[in-house]
């Protein structure tokens, strides 16, 4: 099966930090794909309760931590094509479309403001 696991670290993490936590994932997935900064696919017998077990002796209080299995339907996104493969490999979600991002660039995305705190700077981003 496999389990979609979704973190953030807050506080003042160093990057140590995500290594041990990335390290735990690669310790105890049969395979294990890394979709976002803080967010991997594992391929598992385990149950998302076990995966918890594992994961929270790396983690801190304040940090943010959800794991589920994902269930064998139809999905869509924008990723990369090795994503793509690697459930492919899997076959898992056989009605998985996940189109890479090039093709996203015909859609204009919404401006934001980034604030950087502390700093009190203010980012525009178009």
């Amino acid at each position: 099966m496999v389990h979609l696991i979704s973190y953030d670290l807050n506080g003042h993490e160093r990057p140590a930090a995500y290594e041990h936590v990335k390290q735990v994932i690669e310790q105890h997935a049969t395979a294990a794909y890394r979709v976002l900064y803080s967010q991997w696919l594992v391929e598992t017998n385990q149950s998302s309760v076990a995966w918890w077990n594992a994961l929270k002796e790396v983690v801190d209080r304040n940090d943010r931590v959800f794991i589920c299995q994902v269930p064998n339907r139809a999905c869509f996104g924008y990723l990369d094509a090795e994503a793509g493969e690697w459930l492919k490999q899997r076959r898992h979600l056989p009605d998985c479309e996940l189109r890479p991002l090039a093709a996203f660039g015909a859609v204009k995305p919404r401006s934001s403001v980034t604030v950087h705190p502390g700093r009190g700077e203010r980012e525009r981003i178009p």
